[in-house]
């Protein structure tokens, strides 16, 4: 039996400094990204066509 190696990046950095460009081409055809902005988008709040995380959100905890 194979082992399969599996490997995590986790990246963090200034805005627009090529964060997500990287992490694709470090994930390759096989591999996943997951963005903290995405997750914003499409999880949280009612809106999911903007990041509409407010300040109490973060500091009531109740959501993810």
């Amino acid at each position: 039996m194979t082992a399969i190696t599996k490997t995590v990046y986790l990246m963090r950095g200034l805005p627009a400094c090529e964060k997500s460009h990287r992490a694709t081409r470090l994930a390759g055809n096989d591999g996943r990204v997951f963005e903290t902005d995405e997750y914003f988008y499409t999880q949280v709040g009612d809106d999911s066509s903007r990041h509409d995380l407010t300040v109490e959100d973060i500091l009531d905890g109740d959501r993810p």
